[in-house]
């Protein structure tokens, strides 16, 4: 990337992140992996699940599995509402998939669909037929 002047110089990257977090306040920590490595940010004393301090570890800042998971909690949280609020008319499941940005069927049906038609927040436009073509989901009574 040097060589197309994609980046100015080499290896000023990751003292850049350091500096700026230090400056900022913020935990950093870098993790080598089997194909690379990761770059991990703490935010201080956030408060996850039980709305107590993330602070698991006694030093102000929340464990990176607490932060990740509360990060993907939200984003599960966004993306349910999301599909609640686009299927007020009825929709296919690769439409709804691709309005959530989620490509995969089986984790998409899983995380998402399995849940939101159990708990009758979603119903199916042809329910004597779950496997039909012609499927389509929309927004449960109960949704308002």
């Amino acid at each position: 990337m040097y060589y197309v002047k994609d980046i100015e110089s080499f290896g000023t990257g990751l003292k850049r992140i350091i500096d700026e977090c230090d400056t900022a306040g913020v935990k950093v920590e870098f993790r080598m992996m089997k194909l690379g490595f990761a770059v991990v940010f703490y935010r201080p004393d956030i408060s996850v699940h039980d709305g107590k301090s993330g602070d698991s570890n006694g030093d102000g800042y929340a464990s990176q599995d607490t932060s990740q998971d509360a990060s993907q909690d939200t984003s599960l949280e966004h993306r349910t509402a999301s599909i609640l609020e686009y299927c007020i008319m009825p929709r296919t499941r690769e439409d709804i998939q691709k309005h959530i940005g989620i490509a995969n069927r089986s984790y998409f049906s899983r995380v998402f669909l399995k849940p939101l038609l159990d708990s009758g927040q979603l119903i199916m436009t042809v329910p004597d037929k779950p496997n039909s073509r012609n499927q389509k989901y929309m927004r449960g009574q109960n949704n308002g």
